[in-house]
């Protein structure tokens, strides 16, 4: 059995509980219900669904509370009976086989994996300072998280067709809201922030593959793209890591490039739900069908030279980060999505792919500092069979 204790409290008109209980009955659901008979209002409405016939729910009033106070009256003598917890029976364990997943959870241990079920990039979380006597380039850029959450804004909310004097306007806000130019002088300030607005002019005009029609991001409109989509979709599991090895070594052309990154992956995949937030999912026209891909935005500093976004770097990033595993999760969960809201969706024509942009080390040369990839329509389909419960 579930319990819930209900009513008129903590902003709970704003919540989607309140919807599903309140909504048939309630036009104007969302709204603050007040007044001396909200309560009375909520329980009528809900002793409605209960006396459905196929109802699975029962309703109690709650007790009535006299005591005001809970807390422990620290000049009197302490009763450890009233605050102590139960003792565990031995012999009993914790089930862990349903709950949330993500990238972030399920990433091996070396690539900071952790126990959060909240989807955010591990990488760069220790700030570094500027270097004082160094000439700066956006390559000695302060990395950490407050740069990786500030970059991430300014494209986040930036109309990629903007001119110059939008663009600057709005890295000059971010790099302001996130406090990465405060305590500066006025010319270390103008030139932390030339710096950011000539490297987000060079990521927008850069094609981001050396192949004919590549997308260039300056050309995709707000209506082709959705910036930080949520995604979550019901997982299968439990499921051991080890099948998703075996998927990939099977199915996935790279796997030679990345083996060793999942070499002692072992975890478990829990039933439940897989969430994440996707940076970017936007379309591009191409050979006359939109292509659809997942972009995602990369602060890394890498080596901290231009020298450091070679191919082979930016794989090795991958690789170190298990970025791979991220954006395997994150095409299943836009493949799907496709299926499901594109009419006559074709995976040949529509999936374009991802892409993975190292911003520091694009400049201008097609691909360069960019990660790209197109998995099979095979290895998603066996993903998500592995992963997901997905209903036609």
């Amino acid at each position: 059995r579930c319990y819930l204790c209900w009513g008129n409290i903590n902003q709970t008109t704003d919540t989607a509980l309140n919807y599903l209980l309140h909504a048939k009955n309630n036009p104007e659901v969302g709204k603050a219900v007040t007044g001396p008979k909200a309560n009375e209002k909520r329980y009528a409405e809900i002793e409605a669904l209960t006396s459905a016939p196929d109802s699975a729910i029962a309703l109690e009033p709650a007790a009535e509370i006299t005591q005001k106070t809970f807390y422990q009256d620290m000049n009197r003598q302490f009763d450890p009976k009233k605050l102590s917890c139960r003792n565990w029976p031995s012999g009993r364990w914790l089930a862990k086989l349903w709950g949330i997943a993500s990238f972030s959870a399920l990433a091996p241990e070396h690539a900071a994996g952790t126990n959060s079920t909240y989807d955010f990039d591990p990488l760069d979380i220790s700030p570094t300072p500027r270097e004082p006597g160094i000439k700066q380039t956006i390559f000695t850029f302060p990395a950490g998280a407050r740069t990786g959450n500030c970059w991430h804004s300014i494209f986040e909310h930036l109309d990629f067709i903007a001119n110059d004097a939008e663009i600057r306007e709005t890295v000059v806000e971010n790099l302001d809201r996130f406090r990465l130019i405060q305590g500066h002088n006025p010319r270390d300030t103008a030139f932390s922030q030339e710096l950011v607005f000539e490297m987000v002019k060079i990521v927008l005009a850069t094609p981001l593959a050396a192949t004919p029609n590549a997308p260039i991001l300056k050309n995709i409109q707000m209506v082709d793209r959705l910036s930080e989509l949520a995604f979550d979709f019901p997982l299968k599991g439990p499921v051991k890591t080890q099948s998703i090895r075996n998927c990939l070594a099977r199915y996935w052309d790279r796997w030679p490039f990345f083996e060793n990154a999942l070499a002692h992956w072992d975890r478990i995949v829990p039933s439940g739900f897989m969430t994440g937030f996707i940076d970017l999912i936007f379309r591009h026209k191409s050979d006359g069908d939109f292509r659809y891909y997942v972009l995602d935005w990369k602060s890394n500093k890498i080596g901290g030279t231009p020298e450091s976004f070679s191919d082979e770097s930016v794989t090795s990033e991958m690789a170190a980060h298990a970025y791979f595993l991220q954006y395997l999760f994150y095409s299943v969960a836009l493949h799907q999505y496709l299926k499901r809201r594109l009419p006559h969706y074709n995976y040949s024509q529509n999936f374009g792919g991802i892409f993975y942009i190292f911003l520091r080390g694009v400049n201008k040369t097609p691909g360069r500092g960019i990660y790209a990839d197109q998995p099979s329509e095979e290895l998603l389909e066996e993903l998500s069979g592995i992963l997901g419960e997905f209903s036609e």
